[in-house]
């Protein structure tokens, strides 16, 4: 991660962070699905998800926790595998890949210096396969997941165009930094103030 700039998380992300360090344990932030294929081939739809997690940022986001101040990098070195996970073999193999994917999306993720998604490929028989996309809701939402689904099957058809616009995340983050120094966040404040009178206690000191 040498060399990587960091950058404020958005303000977004600062909720979901801080609302995650009060319930570490909490796999409440755990997002995304899974898309059920008939037979499919293998290696090219390992193909589209090594192109798919080294093209967009959200698969390179990593949270840095220090000390001071919590920040965001987007590294260049990232997990491009798909595993493969057997269930066919299984008497009931649908059934065993449903309670591996309970177990997984209540299972907490790492959130701090960590990859914020996980993806597998379930082989429920040779004519069905499961493809499985989890993430942390620090990097993807379920609009984000069903973005992902839509640029796996272009790369996998290889039908998608060259993303050459595509909007980095360091530029959400620097929108929500032009935000809180413009004089609509002062219009904001006064607004939820008068909305919002009796407030409760700081969850956090």
């Amino acid at each position: 991660m040498k060399n990587c700039p960091t950058f404020p998380l958005t303000l977004t992300q600062t909720d979901i962070y801080f609302d995650q360090l009060h319930r570490p344990q909490s796999p409440l932030y755990n997002v995304g699905g899974y898309i059920r294929f008939a037979a499919i081939d293998v290696e090219r739809m390992a193909a589209a998800q090594r192109k798919l997690v080294e093209t967009h940022d959200a698969f390179g986001i990593r949270i840095l926790n220090q000390g001071a101040q919590v920040v965001q990098t987007i590294v260049e070195q990232r997990n491009t595998a798909l595993p493969l996970v057997d269930f066919s073999a299984k008497p009931m193999p649908s059934e065993a890949a449903l309670s591996w994917l309970q177990l997984q999306f209540e299972t907490p993720m790492p959130f701090e210096d960590a990859d914020l998604f996980r993806s597998y490929l379930l082989k429920i028989s040779a004519q069905e396969y499961w493809y499985v996309s989890l993430a942390h809701h620090l990097a993807m939402d379920g609009w984000g997941f069903s973005n992902l689904s839509r640029k796996l099957g272009q790369y996998y058809n290889d039908i998608a165009q060259e993303d050459q616009q595509l909007l980095s995340w360091q530029e959400v983050s620097q929108a929500d930094q032009k935000y809180l120094a413009s004089s609509r966040i002062a219009q904001d404040r006064s607004y939820w103030q008068q909305a919002v009178k009796n407030l409760p206690d700081k969850l956090l000191a």
